[in-house]
């Protein structure tokens, strides 16, 4: 009786040792399978700082501009409470090894750094539509010697609410031909010679619209230029742009120099 509980335990703490040492060479080769595949990508914000060496002070003005907006809006930094501010420091620090205060290399006397203004109390309960209004602005300038003739849209985008139909609206004035357009939008709507009508009058509109704001911001360009004086253009056209990353061995080799719109492309990365 004796030898037979002791094989009953015996083969009890073999199957036991086959079930871990399997469980054990699953898991392995699991972990190995794992390190085979390739790992996907994981996007991360990268925090950048972009100096702007310049003689003329910058402009505290923000360009706002999204895709659903078919025209950019300059407006003030105030207006979403930032700003150009001085930068802060001091010019001597207290010495660690004991109280005599040592001179330290002074911060330049004209440094300025683009500052939220807001309580961060107010900054962590803004609603949506501030969130996404601020997503989209960009500090401001304007480079004479950086401007190019840029495509200007011909396009119009908008819904059109029509006999029971909520119409989604995309036309190129320059591509697409507006009687083509209209029959085929009419039709596939099933709408009535009254509807088709409202429709066509409906995007001659925003034709009209959209044509007029490409010509307003062509002369609001050109006034801007002819605005400025010689000398100023001259100290512009010395502006340097720096883009530094952090140094940080995770962070690809394939470094952007793309600022904004605005500033354009970085002169130097680092």
């Amino acid at each position: 009786e004796k030898e037979r509980i002791q094989k009953e335990k015996e083969e009890k703490e073999r199957i036991q040792k086959e079930k871990e040492e399997k469980e054990k060479e699953e898991k392995k080769k699991a972990e190995e399978k794992k390190k085979e595949e390739p790992q996907s990508a994981i996007p991360v914000q990268v925090p950048v700082y972009v100096v702007v060496l310049t003689a003329v002070p910058l402009p505290a003005l923000v360009g706002v501009k999204s895709v659903m907006m078919q025209q950019e809006q300059i407006k003030p930094m105030r207006e979403f409470r930032m700003g150009w501010v001085p930068l802060e420091g001091f010019d001597s620090v207290q010495s660690q090894t004991g109280n005599k205060r040592r001179k330290v290399a002074e911060k330049p006397k004209e440094v300025f750094v683009l500052k939220s203004l807001q309580r961060k109390s107010v900054l962590k309960i803004l609603n949506e539509e501030r969130k996404n209004r601020s997503n989209y602005c960009n500090p401001y300038i304007f480079l004479p010697h950086r401007q190019k003739q840029e495509d200007q849209s011909t396009e119009v985008n908008f819904f059109a609410d029509i006999e029971q139909n909520n119409i989604l609206v995309n036309f190129d004035w320059e591509m697409d031909d507006l009687d083509d357009y209209i029959e085929e939008t009419s039709k596939s709507n099933s709408l009535t010679e009254k509807g088709t009508t409202e429709l066509k009058e409906a995007l001659q509109e925003k034709i009209k619209s959209g044509k007029q704001a490409n010509k307003a911001e062509r002369e609001k360009k050109k006034a801007e230029l002819d605005a400025i004086p010689e000398e100023t253009k001259e100290k512009l056209k010395q502006t340097r742009i720096l883009k530094f990353y952090p140094s940080n061995k995770n962070i690809s080799t394939e470094k952007s120099n793309f600022v904004n719109r605005y500033f354009g492309k970085a002169d130097e990365v680092f």
